[in-house]
């Protein structure tokens, strides 16, 4: 395993209405994107094993956050932790949600051997 892909959804809760901004690959293009939390030390799970963890996000002065990242699996000692300076995330590895879904980047196929 060598880390997590994140995204999030938020309501808003309103007197009238309620709205949803989510930042999930399968949706519209935000400006928030999806971020790659990869773990400074990878670790070997088998498809049996369970693995169990947190990220905890600490706001930094950069206007952004500090995850901090523990994952163990279950019923060893096998763990890794990791430190992620959001602000240093590539996010705009996607042009559009579209492409999650279809794998075409930029007009470009990911099976095209170009």
């Amino acid at each position: 395993m060598h880390g997590f892909a994140c995204w999030f959804d938020v309501d808003f809760i309103g007197t009238q209405t309620t709205v949803t901004l989510s930042t999930s690959p399968t949706k519209p293009t935000t400006h928030w994107y999806q971020c790659r939390l990869l773990l400074s030390k990878p670790i070997a799970v088998n498809a049996s094993q369970v693995i169990k963890g947190s990220i905890h996000l600490k706001a930094n002065d950069k206007y952004s956050y500090d995850a901090q990242i523990q994952v163990q699996i279950e019923g060893t000692a096998i763990e890794t932790l990791s430190e992620v300076r959001l602000q240093d995330q590539v996010y705009h590895y996607l042009q559009s949600s579209q492409a999650a879904s279809t794998g075409v980047y930029d007009g470009i196929s990911r099976d095209n051997n170009m």
